[in-house]
């Protein structure tokens, strides 16, 4: 059964994020592919390097999270996916820069925010 994505939190440097209305995470991988001559098929293929994303829409409140972006100081980025209890998953990622902070606004709207980073490592646990 599927988790229900309104009940989620989102903590940056152990402080709750205000109205969020969309997360992500983003985890990839670089393959290292080699072919040499006389075959169709991968002489070497390896895991690469590492990227651990987190992407957070919101509703613009305050300049705090373009001011940690400009600081560039890292910070840890925890997501509770079912929100905040006991037991419950969570997804941590550690030593995030902070890179773009992005700010939409419309004649006929609220205006928004967007702000991504990156980290240096990921874990899922539970609370």
């Amino acid at each position: 059964m599927g988790l229900l994505g309104r009940n989620g939190v989102v903590l940056i440097a152990t402080v709750a994020v205000g109205s969020v209305k969309n997360i992500g995470v983003g985890v990839s991988v670089d393959k290292l592919k080699e072919y040499v001559m006389g075959s169709d098929k991968p002489d070497t293929l390896l895991s690469g390097n590492k990227t651990f994303t987190v992407s957070i829409e919101k509703l613009y409140v305050n300049s705090t999270h373009a001011a940690q972006v400009i600081a560039g100081t890292p910070v840890v980025v925890e997501v509770r996916p079912e929100g905040t209890g006991g037991g419950k998953p969570k997804i941590t990622l550690t030593d995030v820069i902070l890179d773009k902070c992005d700010f939409k606004a419309a004649n006929n709207g609220i205006i928004g925010e967007n702000i991504t980073g990156e980290g240096k490592d990921i874990a899922w646990g539970t609370q």
